[in-house]
């Protein structure tokens, strides 16, 4: 159970300090007055044996509805996920924490009231409406105690939760204060026996008996109950020492014997926890009753104060970054972890199960509001808790939508370099397709299918298909599997290839993929294949001349087409093609006058390498038709070619 106690003897100051308001209240209190309204001044109470000290309470609240999830609170191996409960322009302090519910006085109606917060409903309730004090409340499961000033000095009050009643514990006219709960077993401490000997008195619910607890005539406060076991800070030395009371036995024991002082406690089964000044500054220390054996928890040199204990974890208010932050300590690792980190004061920790219940002054610089932090595994530090983490072990990255294994985005500040999964962790280029997640080029189409997959898994529309081009952002299909592109990417051409891709002109046949001339007839076969590997119909056939897009057939392989392709002449010849008219013979292929007679031997043929039957023979009379043999050369034909006479000659004058 949660001590909830006042700081002493504080290094810190909070801004907005009144003295003149404190001098002011201090003489009503030594004169016996109260406020003008009747209420007791909003103060926190200690006393030093003959004289009544007054401390001013720096941390107040803000109070109201929650506002939901606020943020994350990073360290070593674990996260806090942190809910602001109240958002009040008031005050908001003293916070008790049991299982799904959170109380804590609230002075929003001018007057400290009990409130309670429902975790699972993320309801706000009014528990008190009396317009005198309600302060200091403790819960256990439907029950709250808290001291109320109704009847002008604090008495101890409870209210039922399931049954809406409120109960007076206390009727005594001096002063009860600081009331803990557990089980059917209310304890306070109390002035009834004078005001230099305060006592810690409790009250049994099933059997509606009071008891007085402590008879020593120094002060003994603060007290915290769990099970049968008692506990307190104890003044009848000197200093102020923990002392323990076990119910079953009757026994008083003193846990602390330091000449220093030790205040604050709180107690979780057979673990006590307290504040110690032994070495010079403020730690946290346990005393663990079923050894008899004390531990202490912290070492830093700044103050660390008001702890609170629940199972295996200690939450305390730590001053070691210059304002006050909230820390706790596993007891079954021994890991410290830092829960919250605002440069503004939080302060008051109680801790149940998991979450952790404080005050926080972010939202304003005087007034405080009620804060709870989940603390969650952390193993990478990533600032993602382990149970959302989808790579747990890897603090680059903590999302995967698809949950194909490979990240959706880095964390910030992180890279591919950060990763320390063995291999490392790569971007999934498909973050919502769980079929496939590596794109090496970004050309948006993957690598290859993560395992077990295939293109029937995935889940975009239209499905994916995978890169035939996996490391050239330019292009991606390849249809024919022969290694050229069918087209560009989007945006993309030629000289965005970073591999040297061309297209492929027949993407959907393998034998063939390029056509210089972009005539349809493939320049060369692909390697390792013919004609014969052709799947086009009919099958391709090469381009006899493949620079040149006006024919691609040249039989006799002398350079000159054997016809024009579909829908071209010579004129759109980018060479200077002409047809040859004797396709099948490689001697030649010029017949200007079309006489049947070559003008010429083709470069270095002659007419021994005529294929032709009868061999061919030059056309003497090249620019005539009438005529092509001039055996001795006097310009003047033998004979007319056949079927041609004088009138048939072209030549000017006719040939003769």
């Amino acid at each position: 159970m949660s001590s909830n106690q006042d700081h002493q003897n504080d290094s810190l100051q909070r801004p907005s300090f009144n003295i003149h308001r404190l001098n002011r209240t201090f003489l009503q209190l030594r004169m016996g007055h109260r406020s003008a309204n009747g209420r007791w001044p909003k103060m926190k109470w200690d006393s030093m044996r003959v004289r009544i000290h007054v401390v001013l309470v720096v941390g107040l609240f803000l109070g109201g509805a929650i506002c939901g999830l606020l943020g994350t609170t990073v360290d070593a191996g674990f996260v806090t996920q942190e809910t602001r409960v109240t958002n009040n322009k008031e005050n908001q302090e003293q916070p008790a924490i049991h299982g799904f519910r959170i109380a804590w006085e609230d002075d929003r109606n001018d007057n400290w009231d009990i409130y309670i917060y429902n975790i699972n409903t993320k309801k706000v309730r009014r528990i008190t409406t009396n317009a005198s004090d309600q302060r200091y409340p403790a819960i256990e499961r439907d029950r709250i105690v808290f001291q109320d000033s109704r009847h002008s000095s604090p008495d101890i009050y409870m209210y039922n939760l399931s049954t809406s009643t409120l109960t007076r514990i206390t009727t005594d006219s001096s002063w009860q204060l600081r009331p803990d709960i557990q089980g059917d077993i209310i304890v306070w401490y109390d002035y009834r026996n004078g005001y230099q000997n305060t006592d810690i008195y409790m009250y049994d619910l099933s059997t509606s008996q009071e008891t007085r607890i402590t008879t020593d005539g120094e002060h003994q406060r603060y007290p915290v109950i769990f099970g049968k076991t008692i506990v307190w800070t104890d003044e009848r030395n000197d200093n102020k020492d923990i002392y323990m009371y076990d119910l079953n036995t009757g026994n008083e024991t003193q846990i602390t014997t330091n000449s220093s002082d030790q205040e604050n406690p709180a107690i979780y089964k057979d673990r006590i926890v307290w504040q110690d000044t032994r070495n010079g500054n403020s730690d946290i220390y346990m005393y663990t009753i079923s050894t008899d054996t004390m531990t202490q928890i912290t070492t830093n040199t700044y103050a660390q104060r008001n702890p609170d204990i629940h199972e295996d974890t200690i939450v305390w208010e730590d001053e070691r970054h210059g304002s006050r932050n909230i820390y706790c300590y596993d007891l079954s690792t021994g890991n410290e972890t830092r829960v919250t980190t605002s440069r503004h004061y939080q302060e008051r920790p109680v801790v149940d199960g998991e979450r952790f219940v404080w005050q926080d002054a972010r939202n304003a610089a005087t007034k405080s509001d009620i804060w709870m932090g989940v603390l969650r595994p952390d193993r990478d530090d990533d600032g993602f808790e382990d149970a959302i983490d989808k790579f747990p072990d890897d603090p680059a990255a903590a999302n995967d939508t698809d949950g194909d294994d490979s990240p959706d985005e880095w964390n910030t500040g992180k890279s591919a370099a950060d990763s320390t999964s063995i291999p490392r962790l790569w971007l999934d280029g498909f973050p919502t397709d769980p079929a496939a997640s590596l794109d090496s080029d970004g050309d948006g189409y993957p690598d290859e299918w993560n395992g077990g997959m295939t293109q029937n898994d995935s889940t975009s529309d239209p499905k994916l298909r995978l890169d035939d081009f996996p490391d050239d952002p330019a292009a991606s299909l390849d249809s024919d599997g022969d290694t050229i592109p069918d087209e560009w990417n989007p945006n993309m051409s030629e000289a965005n290839s970073t591999t040297g891709l061309i297209l492929d002109a027949f993407p959907l046949d393998p034998a063939a993929c390029l056509d210089s001339d972009g005539d349809g007839f493939p320049d060369r076969w692909n390697p390792g294949m013919s004609k014969e590997d052709s799947t086009s119909v009919p099958p391709l056939r090469t381009d006899d001349l493949p620079l040149d897009p006006a024919a691609s057939t040249d039989t006799d392989g002398d350079g000159h087409p054997d016809e024009w392709n579909e829908g071209m002449s010579e004129a759109n010849s980018t060479t200077g093609l002409h047809l040859d008219m004797w396709p099948d013979d490689v001697a030649a292929s010029l017949d200007s006058d079309g006489d049947g007679f070559p003008d010429r031997w083709n470069p270095g043929k002659s007419a021994e390498d005529s294929t032709t039957v009868p061999k061919l023979v030059l056309d003497e009379v090249p620019l005539d038709p009438a005529a092509s043999m001039d055996t001795d050369g006097d310009g003047y034909p033998d004979e007319w070619n056949p079927g041609m006479s004088a009138e048939d000659s072209t030549s000017d004058p006719p040939l003769v």
